[in-house]
């Protein structure tokens, strides 16, 4: 019954509304105050904006972030979904008006994505599976591998970007081109699997692989095409964990609003701290983070 399984974790959590709020207010801070801190500085960047790519990396660390401050796995993971999936969708809806969203790209994206999510909610994360302690070790350990990949592609990707535009390797990037349809549905497979299993992936991981398959399209164009197909896509595998009951609402809720302050401080700090230092700082990050939960 849906109504036992929210009173369960909500209702009768016997959880303290104050230090809730409080923990709220210091998550908004510290997960998303780089965040905010680089988006004017890249709106002013925007023709040659392969920097957008690190604001989606520094949302993967809301993830890890809530794993830090105690929540179990499956409801960090689930809120943090549900939070990108309204924060992504003001991003999404500015790249369309400016006409930077492929939606055929999209389309294709979300006809391997979506699917693969809805079977995961109802085939594997299912009722049974989320009682055995296999579950939660699943969604630690996807998570660990994922923030692993990312570093890794953080530190490549202008180098895989300047290799795809040649056509390198030759052994398979001229395939992948010839049949672009294809990759991009693998594409959407991977990326569903991903981020309903670990709620990393669709940012900077989708948008570096899009740069490669459509290494003719801008940046900017493959950037807003990635946000636009990330909002169904964690919005669909969030609903799935709320019907689980693994969604914090007041937690869901307080992130919304501490994004809000964080904003405006973030754009003051923007001009003071270097990109390359921001970059680097939050490749070691992820990688530590990603060898921690894939490790221990």
């Amino acid at each position: 019954d849906l109504y036992i399984v929210f009173a369960d974790r909500y209702i009768e959590s016997g959880k303290d509304a104050g230090g809730a709020i409080f923990r709220l207010g210091t998550l908004a801070a510290a997960g998303l105050l780089f965040v905010s801190a680089l988006r004017s500085k890249w709106q002013r960047l925007y023709p040659y904006d392969y920097k957008i790519m690190n604001m989606a990396a520094w949302a993967m660390i809301m993830t890890p972030l809530l794993l830090v401050f105690g929540y179990p796995p499956p409801v960090a993971i689930g809120t943090d979904l549900l939070y990108a999936a309204i924060t992504k969708a003001g991003g999404a809806l500015a790249h369309h008006r400016q006409g930077n969203v492929d939606w055929k790209i999209v389309s294709i994206l979300g006809l391997g994505s979506i699917p693969i999510s809805i079977f995961l909610h109802t085939f594997v994360l299912n009722v049974e599976f989320q009682e055995s302690d296999q579950f939660e070790e699943l969604l630690t350990l996807s998570l660990g591998i994922m923030l692993i990949v990312t570093s890794i592609i953080l530190i490549l990707r202008n180098k895989m970007r300047k290799n795809a535009i040649e056509g390198k390797p030759k052994l398979f990037m001229p395939a992948i081109h010839r049949y672009r349809t294809s990759a991009t549905l693998l594409m959407g497979l991977i990326l569903g699997f991903c981020v309903t299993v670990s709620s990393v992936g669709a940012g900077a991981f989708g948008a570096a692989i899009l740069l490669t398959i459509y290494s003719q399209i801008t940046a900017v164009r493959v950037i807003g095409t990635d946000l636009a197909h990330a909002v169904p896509l964690t919005f669909i595998a969030g609903v799935g964990y709320l019907f689980a009951g693994y969604v914090d609402l007041m937690l869901l809720f307080g992130l919304i609003v501490g994004s809000l302050p964080a904003i405006h401080i973030g754009t003051r700090l923007s001009s003071q701290v270097p990109d390359k230092v921001l970059v680097q700082v939050l490749t070691v990050i992820l990688l530590s983070l990603g060898v921690y939960y894939t490790v221990f």
